[in-house]
């Protein structure tokens, strides 16, 4: 019988739920068994810790335990999270959206000053430049070269949201994709992440370890999926199945233990015969089991709520067997097996393992240790006020969906300096966003300890990268041309240069100011903006200048004139729509918000700084991690939390 199940009946015969059994072990006191400067979710919080969260309860450590942790280094890092947002000037007494539409018809009729206009711009690339056409050549309208004024709008409104403390929303218009993440962590490096699966897995009732996970089918019914409960046995690898211990230089390989790793030699499959299905999972090292599943229950049916899909779906480290969309492996309730009698209705079929609280399905996955979710979204780590349906600047002036439209409006840059193209036939790695590393991601306890996805810590903020001057190219591997994992691509050389115009109409002097400001980021002659792909690598660093001409009170009277819709716009001094802007700040911040504004645009000016460009080992301390190196490897799987932009700098 399954463990569980087993645990179950045990349970009944005392008169409760194995949940309550469950809950009541979970809640008893945990023993204090971690050693000195280890995680341990069931220890005691080291007092004195500063940073956000608490830990979990688990005993922090105190010292690096020789880790070297000057190879703890990433191309990108995080302007920290505003905690307070700005509103925009015609947030007062706006409840919903009905009186957000219809103050902001009232602030455009209004009688305070407008300004209308444009800025030219100017952009050069520092670094190779490529902005994809989606066909592997850099992006043109047809006829010429330009970056799109929507690749243009997408970079500055980022920076804009940094600059006016905006919102950081996970609703319609998202700034942040809200998703579950998932994790399978029953063999980590770390105690506290071990304890926080297995308390989740295979959680201990009356000091014996329970397996909380069933077998079953998923089955697909219309458009619906369900879940029918089996049996299952979990069987162990003879010796006939396994390969020759692995060698390296010549000598076997053992595992931690000083045993012998082996193979399966069966690869991951599903094999289905009359009355039963066996299922191996993986070849991976160490691997001892695979399981049989039978005796399917077709009659009973678990719903499997959508959010529970969802994540599933979006589980984009998931590996192993897929459970969804697998033609190879599935079956149809209309095939001619014992084991499928009674499931002609079901029109996709393949086994499963999943837990569920009492007729609810709360995850599942194709082996009895699968990867779960964290209890908690991306966004529910996003403080509330932050992310919220408050009107900031950028939802006044860039648009609110279906409510206004933008009063900013961005225009092709056309190329004027063409410095030439690199090597046509390069490939370049797409590193994505990879969130499961929460280290990096959330907001750290202190410099050795850092918080989870299942914590009440906070994201640390807007996701940015260094500039950096290092061999981005990679040669052309024919072996290797799947598009999620690499892009062919045809930058073009540094020195190239493109101009065009952002056009804006009925600004307010602090919204124009706010505009103004992020578009003058580089004229202090050190900050460079991010644009286009290949941002890791150290593509698409560039400087922009802009310059702001003002339309006058009398422009429609010239239009006719030589000058055409030139005519009555001046040059302006930006600096006094700057000071509007920062005087708007001033009034509406108090002193703390204040002082955090300034040391977040302090962050900001550091990692823009683009004379980390000179700096000969400036790549080597901001490159992604070298899982081959074995101090690097060994403070990844510590989960070492990643220094924030400021100690990354302070660095020798």
């Amino acid at each position: 019988m399954n463990p569980y199940l087993a645990q179950k009946k045990k349970a009944q015969e005392k008169g409760i739920s194995l949940e309550e059994q469950l809950k009541a072990s979970q809640q008893a006191p945990a023993k204090k068994t971690s050693p000195a400067n280890s995680y341990s979710s069931r220890g005691n919080t080291s007092s004195g810790n500063s940073g956000s969260g608490s830990g979990n309860g688990r005993k922090l450590r105190t010292n690096a335990n020789g880790l070297n942790l000057r190879k703890l280094t990433a191309p990108y890092n995080f302007v920290s999270l505003n905690k307070v947002v700005l509103k925009a000037p015609i947030a007062d007494n706006v409840n919903d959206e009905a009186t957000a539409v219809k103050a902001y018809k009232e602030y455009l009729t209004g009688d305070e000053a407008k300004y209308n206009g444009y800025f030219t711009v100017e952009v050069k690339n520092l670094t190779p430049l490529f902005i994809d056409n989606g066909k592997h050549a850099f992006f043109s309208d047809g006829e010429n070269l330009c970056i799109p004024g929507s690749s243009l709008r997408g970079a500055i409104k980022n920076y804009f949201k940094i600059i006016t403390n905006g919102t950081m929303r996970t609703g319609d218009d998202p700034d942040v994709t809200d998703s579950l993440l998932y994790y399978r962590t029953f063999a980590a490096g770390v105690d506290y992440m071990r304890d926080e699966y297995n308390d989740e897995m295979k959680p201990k009732v009356d000091g014996v370890e329970v397996l909380k996970s069933q077998a079953g089918f998923l089955v697909r019914e219309g458009k619906e999926y369900f879940i029918c409960p089996a049996h299952s046995n979990t069987m162990k690898y003879t010796d006939s199945q396994l390969q020759k211990a692995y060698k390296r230089n010549g000598q076997p390989l053992t595992n931690q233990r000083g045993e012998q790793v082996v193979r399966a030699t069966i690869n991951r499959r599903i094999d289905w015969s009359a009355n039963q299905v066996v299922v191996y999972t993986d070849k991976m090292d160490d691997k001892k089991h695979y399981y049989v599943i039978s005796s399917p229950n077709w009659n009973v049916k678990l719903p499997i709520p959508e959010k529970v899909m969802a994540g599933y779906r979006d589980d984009k480290n998931a590996k192993g067997i897929r459970l969804l969309n697998n033609k190879e492996m599935s079956k149809a309730g209309t095939d001619s097996l014992n084991i499928l009698r009674g499931a002609e209705g079901y029109d996709y079929i393949m086994p499963c393992f999943y837990v569920a609280d009492g007729n609810e399905i709360k995850s599942f996955g194709s082996g009895p240790l699968y990867r779960i979710p964290y209890k908690k979204s991306i966004g529910e780590h996003i403080p509330a006020n932050v992310n919220s349906d408050k009107l900031d600047f950028t939802a006044v002036m860039f648009g609110n969906k279906d409510s206004w439209s933008s009063r900013v409006f961005f225009e092709n840059l056309y190329l004027q300096k063409d410095a030439g193209k690199e090597n046509e036939a390069v490939m370049i790695p797409l590193m994505g966003a990879n969130p499961t590393s929460f280290q990096n991601y959330l907001e750290a306890i202190d410099s050795l300890n850092a918080n989870h996805w299942n914590s009440d810590a906070n994201i640390r903020g807007y996701k940015m990268y260094w500039h950096r001057k290092c061999d981005w190219r990679r040669p052309a591997d024919a072996s290797n041309t799947n598009e999620k994992v690499t892009k062919k691509v045809a930058p073009l050389k540094l020195g190239c240069s493109f101009t065009g115009r952002i056009r804006f109409e009925n600004l307010s002097a602090a919204e124009l100011g706010a505009l103004v400001k992020v578009l003058s980021l580089g004229d202090n002659g050190r900050s460079a903006y991010k644009l286009g792909m290949g941002k890791p690598i150290g593509m698409g660093s560039v400087e922009l200048k802009s310059k702001l001409y003002l339309q006058e009170d009398n422009y429609y009277t010239k239009l006719f004139g030589d000058n055409g819709f030139d005519a009555g716009l001046q040059e302006q001094d930006k600096k006094q729509y700057i000071a509007s802007f920062e005087g708007y700040i001033k009034s509406a911040l108090n002193a703390d918000s204040l002082n955090k504004y300034n040391a977040r645009m302090k962050e900001l000016t550091l990692i823009m700084d683009k004379a980390y460009l000179d700096q000969r080992d400036w790549p080597d301390k901001t490159a992604y991690m070298d899982i081959n190196d074995k101090d690097a490897k060994k403070v990844s799987n510590n989960r070492i939390p990643l220094p924030s932009i400021t100690e990354v700098v302070k660095k020798p």
